[in-house]
Parts: structure tokens; C-alpha cells; sequence
């Protein structure tokens, strides 16, 4: 008998975390409708996250271990003379949180805080060659802290990026981190060059994009302590060529041994676009025209790029091939992109 009216008591206790009709006539239609609206506003957000994340781009799979950064392992201060990350909101289109080095010890940062952007005008014309071609992704070779991966990344574009720096790649995973790149954004911690080789970090001051490479021997690499890194050929990383490629190349000096690593890559990839900023002396002429040759079977015509516009070249007549501004200082853009001819 004990035990039936427990049970008695413990129905009643459950019955009662339950409203009555008569509880729910309390509400009044006002409140009602409240409640159904905000039901209705949940149930839409639910349905726009889906059709949204569903909507992105199927990006291949692309392994590349160890060489391939897994930038979820990256956080906090990037730089010894920060005290924390700077991100900043940038004017590109589509906008995204970047992350930036001290803008006033960075030229580069100090653009991107200042301006919202660097290289505006070529980070637009790169966009405009991606969207043009709906299936394309972007090579980046020397990515510096990333405005050009980071603005492809953030129009839903796959991105592969080449930047040996650890400074400069740790930036680019904070800004992947703070706007969940992490599917489209592939950052390989290597520099290009021709053959397999260790070289060493050459950091200037105030500007840590122009960071440069030394070769170095195996044997200097043990004493010379940090910034020690590997090159690698690109046409070692199995790349995708099945998908037309926009391309960028700023390293500082070292553009021919990285496209002569490149050749076989360039031969059998689909190339629409490439940027390249050029500070080549052109004394290895032959293996110059070998590059330019493989260039121009694509259907890519050179253009230089200054402040005055932009002037059609010649890739069999390297004398026009030089600053405007500054002929003596072999330092200038060049833009190959297709014939409308």
C-alpha cells in the first residue's frame, strides 16, 4: 500500500511539470503570435544555414602532408614584437577579418590598415579572372600575410599558397582561423625553387613581405640556427592542372628558379592569368625564353604594369622589359593574360 501511493505521488508530481490547458489559455493572442514568430525566425535561420553551407564549392581533396600547414594549430601572438594579433576589416569584395603584422614596423600591414587592401588594383583584377572562370583556383606563389589568398578564399574560391616565412604563414592561419577558410585554403610552409634545397631567411626591416632566400648547405643549415627552411620544385607537389589556374609570383628575386620548377606544371596546366612581379636581371636569356615560350603556347600575352597603365610586351625583345620609372632598377609588374585577339 506504501509503495502504491508513492507511486500515486510521483504521477502527480510529473503531471504537474506539464501546462494545463487551462495554463495555456493564459497566454493572450498577442503572446501567442509572439512565440509563433519567433519560432518562425528560428526556423528560417535554421533552413539559411543549411541552403548556405550547402551552396559552397566542393572542394577537392588535396593532401600534401607534411607540407600542407594545419592551421587550426596555430593561435595567440604571431610576432616577438607584438603583443598580440592586429586584425583589421579589409575593403575587398567580399570584406574579411585579417590579420596583420605591426603597421608600423610592416609597409604591407600599414597599406592593409590604412587603405583596407595591397595591391588593390591587382587583388581586383585577380578576383575579376577568378569569377571569369567559374572552376578556377588560385596559385599563390609567395603569399607574403596572404591578401591575395585570403581575398580569393573569402569570394569561395580554393586556394594553393606557397610562403616559407613563418611569420607571414602564421598571420595567413590566424585570418583563415578568424574566418573559417580552413576548406578552401591550402598553405604550404616550403619555398619554390628548381631542385630540392635548404636555404635561409633573408628578413629586411620594415617589410617582412620582401622577405628574400639564401641557399644554404646541410651543413651550415646545423649552425646557422633559425629561418632555415626547404625548397621544393612545384612540379613535385602534384597540383591540379584538370581546372583552369590564376597565378601569382612575387618572391623577391628568386622568379626564375621558381618557374623553372614550375615548367612541367605550366606545360600541362590550364593558366588564364598570371601576375608576376619581376626583378630579373634577364642575363639567363635561354631559360627566360624557355618560360616565356611555355607562357605564350596558352594563349597569355605580357603587360606591363606602372602607374601610367599598362604596355603590351614582347617576350622575344627583353628591352622594353624594365621599370618606366626606373630602368636601371629591373623591378616592375607583368601581367600574362589572354589574347583578345
Amino acid at each position: 500500500m506504501v509503495v502504491i501511493n508513492r507511486l500515486k505521488k510521483k504521477h502527480q508530481e510529473k503531471a504537474t511539470s506539464f501546462a494545463t490547458k487551462e495554463e495555456y489559455n493564459v497566454f493572450t493572442p498577442r503572446t501567442r503570435k509572439s512565440v509563433l514568430f519567433s519560432a518562425a525566425i528560428v526556423l528560417l535561420s535554421t533552413f539559411a544555414f543549411f541552403v548556405h553551407h550547402s551552396s559552397k564549392p566542393n572542394y577537392p581533396r588535396f593532401e600534401l602532408q607534411p607540407y600542407i600547414l594545419d592551421c587550426h594549430g596555430i593561435h595567440g601572438a604571431m610576432d616577438t614584437d607584438d603583443k598580440e594579433s592586429l586584425f583589421v576589416t579589409t575593403k575587398t569584395n567580399p570584406p574579411f577579418q585579417m590579420s596583420i603584422h605591426n603597421p608600423n614596423k610592416d609597409q604591407v600591414s600599414s597599406s592593409i590598415q590604412n587603405e583596407g587592401c595591397w595591391e588593390c588594383d591587382h587583388v581586383k583584377n585577380m578576383l575579376d579572372a577568378l569569377s571569369t572562370h567559374p572552376d578556377s583556383y588560385l596559385l599563390d606563389i609567395g603569399g607574403n600575410i596572404g591578401m591575395w589568398t585570403l581575398s580569393a578564399a573569402a569570394a569561395n574560391r580554393q586556394t594553393f599558397t606557397i610562403e616559407p616565412s613563418p611569420e607571414n604563414y602564421k598571420r595567413i592561419c590566424a585570418t583563415v582561423n578568424r574566418n573559417l577558410f580552413h576548406d578552401r585554403v591550402n598553405v604550404m610552409a616550403i619555398a619554390a625553387t628548381t631542385t630540392p634545397e635548404l636555404f635561409q631567411l633573408n628578413v629586411p626591416k620594415g617589410n617582412k613581405g620582401g622577405t628574400s632566400v639564401v641557399k644554404i648547405s646541410a651543413e651550415d643549415a646545423q649552425t646557422s640556427g633559425s629561418n632555415i627552411i626547404k625548397g621544393l620544385p612545384i612540379d613535385s607537389l602534384n597540383l591540379p592542372t584538370n581546372r583552369p589556374v590564376v597565378m601569382k609570383v612575387d618572391v623577391e628575386g628568386h622568379e626564375l628558379q621558381a618557374l623553372l620548377g614550375a615548367i612541367e606544371f605550366l606545360q600541362a596546366a590550364n593558366v588564364v592569368y598570371l601576375m608576376m612581379e619581376l626583378r630579373a636581371s634577364f642575363k639567363d636569356d635561354e631559360n627566360w625564353t624557355k618560360i616565356f615560350s611555355v607562357l605564350s603556347s596558352k594563349g597569355l600575352v605580357p603587360f606591363r604594369v606602372d602607374s601610367i597603365g599598362e604596355t603590351e610586351l614582347d617576350p622575344n625583345n627583353y628591352g622594353p622589359w624594365k621599370n618606366r620609372k626606373h630602368p636601371k632598377i629591373r623591378y616592375f609588374d607583368v601581367i600574362w593574360r589572354k589574347s583578345t585577339n
